[in-house]
C-alpha cells in the first residue's frame, strides 16, 4: 500500500499547567482504493474480528460522493499487516441502504460472531454473522425497534452516539440504546431496548426513567463504578430551555434514575449538535466526561470540556478546557504514545473551519492539542483501532470535506516501535459466588507495563452448557484478543453480579484491558466459589526480539498457526529463542511452573 506522510502541526498548544513536549504521534495515510473509496461520507466506520481469526476487519458504511452518493457497506479484511480485499455487505432486497444512517456491532444471540445492527432511519435491520464472511437478515417479524429515527433530514448534524449497545439489566445478553422520534424537530427522547434471551427480538424499557434531549449524543459505562452500566446524555431540553448534560444511573433491570447532581449544575453543562464520551483520563479508576458542540448557555459557542468524574455518578464543577470546540463531531480514545495515559481524536466543524484534532495526555490534567493537517465535518467520525499489527493505536477518520478531498482516510500510527504497547496480564484471585440465582464474580488487579492498575479496565466471559459464549465486550476466551474497537461496556470495577444461575455455566474468565484496549489472556475457571487456584505471578512475558522469541523464564511453549494448527512445541530457556518461522500471524501459550500465558504474535 502506497504511503503518505501527515504529521501534527509543529505546534501543540498546552492547556492548563505547564508539562514537557509531549510525544505526538504522526500518522502515515495508506491507500485503499483499490477496496473501497475515499468519497465516502454520511456514515461511520470500526473495526471488528467478523471472522474468529484474531485479525480485524474494518467496516465502513457510507454514501459514495463520487459514485452518485450510492450508499454502501463494506468490510475489508485483512492479513494482520495490511488490509488484502474486501466484501460488501449485501442484505434485504426490499429496504434499501441509502437511508441508514450507521452500522455497529453486536453479538446479539451470544453465539461468539459479532454480527451487525443498522440503525436506524426508516426502521432498523439486525444481521446475523453466519460465520464465513456472509450475513442474514433477522425477519422484521422478529427484529423491529418501534419508532422511526429520522437521521438524514440534516445529514450534518447526525454522528454515532444516537445508538449504544450494552448488557443493560446483566442478563448476559447485549442491550440496545437509541433515540426516538426526529431528533432535530422533536423532543429525542432515549429509549432501552432489552434483548430476549438471543432469540433476534427485543422489548422496549415502558418506563426508562430517561428524559427527553434532542440534537445531542449519548455515552455509556459504569460511572458509579457499582457493576451496573450508566448512561449519560446530552443535547437541548425542553424542561431547562438550554442545552444540558444529564446523567442516569442503571439500576440492573433496564431502567434508571437521575445522578444527584449538586455537584455537577447539569442545566450549565452540555451542548447540541456535539458528541460525548467516557474514559477515565487520569487514571482514578472513575470515568470522566468529555463534551463538545455548541452550547446555547455560552452564547452558541462551540466549546470542548473535560469533566472528571467523582465515581458517584457526578463530575467536577470544574472543567478542562480542550480549546476549540467541535459540532457534527466525531471522537474517540486510546492510549496512543504508550505512555499509560489516555489520549484523544476528536473531528467536526467550528465556525464553518473544518477541524481533525489530537489530544495528547500529559498526565498531569494537561493536554496538548494540536491540528491534523486532514479536514472532515458533517458529521465526522473516528475511530482508533490498532490495525497492523504494531500495537499502537492507528486512526480511521470519515467526514465531508468542503475541500473536495477525501471524505474517509485511514492513517497509521508512525511513532517508534519503542512506544509500541504492550498487553496486560490477567487479574488474580478471581472468585466467583452464587445466591439467589445469581452469580457473583471479583478479582482483584492485573498488570500492564504501560497503564497503572487504577486505569484498568475488566471484561467477562462466561460459558453456559448450551455453548453460549457471554462476555461484556466481545473477545475470544482462548487468546483473549478484543474483538471490537469499541470497549465502552468494558468494565471499571474489581465487582460484577450477572443474572444466570451457578448450574448452567461451563466455565468462566475474566481479563484486564489495558488503556490502548489491548486484551490480556482470562483467568478461566470451571468452579464456583474460593480463590483461582492459578494465581498469575506476572514474571512471565513473552515478546519478540528479531522474529526470536524472548521469554522471560523458562518455559514450555505451544505455537499456533492463526487457524489453530500447532506449528512448534518445544521446552524453551529464559532469553532469546529461534523460531524459524515464516511471516504470518501466530498463537503462543507458554506455561512454567507457575503461571501460563497467551499472546499473539506478528513475524514479519
Amino acid at each position: 500500500m502506497k504511503k503518505f506522510l501527515l504529521t501534527a502541526a509543529s505546534f501543540a498548544t498546552v492547556l492548563g499547567a505547564s508539562a514537557a513536549t509531549p510525544r505526538v504521534p504522526t500518522f502515515n495515510e495508506i491507500d485503499l482504493t483499490q477496496y473501497i473509496s475515499n468519497n465516502h461520507a454520511h456514515g461511520n466506520v470500526f473495526t471488528a474480528d467478523l471472522d474468529g481469526n484474531d485479525i480485524p476487519e474494518m467496516i465502513v458504511k457510507g454514501r459514495d460522493l463520487g459514485n452518485g452518493w450510492n450508499t454502501e457497506i463494506k468490510y475489508l479484511t485483512s492479513d494482520g499487516f495490511n488490509f488484502t480485499g474486501a466484501t460488501s455487505v449485501d442484505y434485504w432486497a426490499d429496504f434499501g441502504t441509502s437511508w441508514e444512517r450507521i452500522i455497529i456491532p453486536i453479538d446479539y444471540n451470544a453465539d461468539g460472531k459479532i454480527d451487525l445492527l443498522a440503525a436506524a432511519s426508516w426502521g432498523s435491520r439486525l444481521l446475523t454473522n453466519k460465520g464465513d464472511g456472509t450475513f442474514e437478515q433477522v425477519s422484521n417479524d422478529i427484529f423491529s425497534l418501534p419508532g422511526e429515527i429520522e437521521l438524514d433530514n440534516n445529514t450534518e448534524l447526525w454522528y454515532t452516539g444516537i445508538v449504544q449497545i450494552a448488557d443493560f439489566n446483566n442478563d448476559g445478553y447485549p442491550d440496545i440504546l437509541t433515540t426516538k422520534g426526529r431528533p432535530n424537530e422533536d423532543q429525542g427522547q432515549p429509549a432501552i431496548y432489552l434483548n430476549n434471551g438471543g432469540n433476534g427480538s427485543f422489548s422496549e424499557v415502558a418506563e426508562s426513567g430517561i428524559q427527553a434531549q434532542r440534537a445531542g449524543t449519548m455515552a455509556i459505562g459504569d460511572i458509579n463504578n457499582d457493576g451496573i452500566m450508566d448512561i449519560v446524555v446530552s443535547g437541548w431540553n425542553d424542561t431547562f430551555g438550554n442545552t444540558c448534560t444529564r446523567a442516569y444511573l442503571g439500576k440492573g433491570d433496564g431502567s434508571f434514575s437521575i445522578a444527584n447532581n449538586e455537584k455537577f449544575d447539569i442545566s450549565n453543562r452540555g451542548t447540541q449538535k456535539g458528541h460525548i464520551i467516557l474514559a477515565d483520563f487520569n487514571n482514578d479508576s472513575m470515568l470522566d466526561l468529555f463534551v463538545t458542540g455548541e452550547s446555547s448557555t455560552a452564547s452558541w459557542a462551540k466549546t470542548s470540556d473535560l469533566y472528571y468524574g467523582n465515581g458517584d455518578g457526578t463530575f467536577s464543577d470544574h472543567p478542562v478546557s480542550l480549546g476549540t470546540g467541535i459540532k457534527c463531531s466525531g471522537i474517540d480514545w486510546s492510549d496512543l504514545n504508550g505512555d499509560g495515559f489516555v489520549d484523544m481524536v476528536f473531528a467536526g466543524e467550528s465556525d464553518n473551519n473544518s477541524y481533525t484534532q489530537i489530544a495528547v495526555n500529559q498526565g498531569d490534567n494537561t493536554f496538548a492539542v494540536s491540528d491534523l493537517p486532514i479536514r472532515h465535518r458533517a458529521g465526522a467520525v473516528v475511530c482508533l483501532s490498532d490495525i497492523n499489527s504494531d500495537n499502537k493505536a492507528d486512526l480511521m477518520v470519515m467526514g465531508y470535506n468542503d475541500e473536495g478531498s477525501k471524505h474517509f482516510q485511514v492513517l497509521t500510527n508512525g511513532l517508534s516501535n519503542r512506544f509500541a504497547n504492550t498487553a496486560p496480564t490477567a487479574p488474580t484471585n478471581v472468585t466467583a459466588n452464587s445466591e439467589n440465582g445469581k452469580v457473583t464474580f471479583t478479582w482483584s488487579d492485573g498488570s500492564d507495563k504501560e497503564t497503572p492498575a487504577e486505569g484498568l479496565r475488566y471484561n467477562i466471559y462466561i460459558k453456559t452448557k448450551d455453548g453460549k459464549i457471554i462476555t461484556n465486550v466481545p473477545a475470544n476466551p482462548a487468546t483473549g484478543y478484543v474483538k471490537q474497537s469499541d470497549i465502552s461496556a468494558s468494565l471499571t470495577t474489581k465487582k460484577y453480579t450477572v443474572n444466570i444461575p451457578a448450574d448452567v455455566i461451563e466455565e468462566w474468565g475474566i481479563q484486564t484491558i489495558d488503556g490502548a484496549k489491548k486484551g490480556s489472556a482470562f483467568q478461566i475457571r470451571k468452579e464456583m466459589g474460593g480463590v483461582d487456584e492459578i494465581t498469575t505471578s506476572n514474571t512471565l512475558k513473552i515478546f519478540l526480539t528479531n522474529s526470536n522469541l524472548h521469554l522471560t523464564e523458562t518455559a514450555f511453549v505451544d505455537v499456533y498457526s492463526i487457524d489453530g494448527k500447532k506449528v512448534l512445541s518445544h521446552l524453551m530457556a529464559e532469553g532469546e529463542n529461534s523460531l524459524n518461522l515464516p511471516s504470518g500471524m501466530y498463537i503462543v501459550k507458554a506455561k512454567s511452573e507457575r503461571e501460563t500465558i497467551v499472546n499473539k504474535i506478528s513475524i514479519r
